[in-house]
């Protein structure tokens, strides 16, 4: 159900950390290939005959056992401030507790004072380093599995 004309022409927004335009095979392949979560709005017709628009994405390149880099994480700007961010941002959580006893790190990549209190916040990440390098700073979080010398089965 991902759209993919509404997020490539997320993606290549210049508001955004990494602004891109993906040929449709790369963004097929590249989303084919990650655990996407979209966000809809409801279809405004009454007998619901068109599909929703999807307004949000959070995409994860994941093993699903040991990593996870949160790779893309959109809400359009028309539907910001209405707390759909943060709400995928929690889905995204609940996501990563899933794998938490196995889960080593958890890393992102955004532009410096962006949304970088809400990844704080609603993902517990912290910097990564000091320093923001072209705007853009590394943001990580530890998991339960880091630490462990070897792997407890569930």
């Amino acid at each position: 159900m991902l759209s993919l004309p509404s997020i490539a022409a997320a993606l290549a927004n210049p508001q955004w950390a990494l602004p891109k335009v993906y040929p449709p095979h790369v963004l097929e392949q590249m989303l084919s290939n990650s655990l996407c979560l979209g966000l809809y709005k409801k279809s405004a017709s009454p007998d619901f005959s068109s599909l929703p628009q999807q307004i949000g994405l959070a995409r994860l390149v994941t093993d699903h056992v040991t990593f996870a880099i949160i790779a893309d994480v959109y809400v359009l700007p028309e539907e910001q401030g209405k707390g759909f961010g943060r709400w995928l941002l929690q889905c995204v959580n609940e996501i990563l507790k899933d794998m938490d006893t196995t889960l080593r790190r958890v890393t992102l990549v955004c532009r410096e004072g962006s949304l970088e209190a809400s990844y704080e916040e609603e993902l517990g990440m912290k910097r990564w380093g000091t320093k923001a390098v072209g705007g853009l700073l590394m943001m990580h979080r530890e998991g339960q599995g880091s630490g462990l010398g070897e792997v407890q089965e569930r």
